[in-house]
């Protein structure tokens, strides 16, 4: 018997490879941005230690500084949702970016533990402001992704279903074609109706 149901197309999916990921200018520019911010945040643990110890500061006054960082963030964490709220994402990131650049070129004048403290406080606000929204633009990915996948499977258990209840509507024609019917297969009939 020749199928008279349209055939079931799974969903293109789309393109993929390094071409699709590269054609993203978005991406791109944040990708860059993130890899800009870990540089710039591994010059604490780096630069820093050594161009203090180069002018005569101790393991105590790097102490201080990072502890300044710590409070700054315990505190300005309160705050500094409220103050970029309703701002683009992207463009705050960009100027967290350019804030925490401002606290390290400090690092270039810097010669004394005020020096330090006052760049400490500029990278750390820097810091602050690129937190928020890089964890919302990465939480914003991520959910655009689950809700792909969701698509994908909600499109994909839809075909399977169809087509599971195409197989069972062929076996069902099969049988009655063959002579098994509810009635007869009931009545111990054997499966075959009776010759006239």
């Amino acid at each position: 018997m020749p199928e008279t149901l349209a055939p079931v197309r799974r969903h293109d999916a789309p393109a993929g490879g390094m071409r699709t990921v590269l054609a993203d200018r978005i991406f791109l520019a944040f990708v860059g941005l993130t890899i800009l911010q870990a540089l710039l945040n591994t010059q604490t643990n780096t630069i820093v230690p050594l161009a203090m110890h180069g002018d005569g500061l101790g393991p105590g006054d790097y102490g201080l500084v990072t502890a300044l960082g710590g409070a700054l963030i315990v505190i300005g964490q309160l705050f500094v949702p409220g103050f970029i709220d309703g701002r683009r994402k992207d463009r705050v990131l960009a100027l967290s970016l350019v804030v925490m650049a401002a606290g390290f070129a400090v690092l270039t004048v810097a010669d004394s533990l005020p020096a330090y403290l006052t760049a400490a406080v500029i990278w750390t606000t820097g810091g602050m402001l690129a937190a928020p929204p890089n964890a919302a633009i990465k939480l914003g990915a991520g959910a655009a992704a689950a809700a792909r996948t969701r698509r994908t499977h909600r499109t994909d258990a839809h075909n399977d279903l169809r087509m599971r209840t195409t197989e069972f509507d062929e076996r069902k024609i099969l049988r009655v074609r063959n002579g098994v019917t509810p009635a007869n297969k009931s009545a111990g009939g054997g499966g075959r109706p009776p010759s006239p």
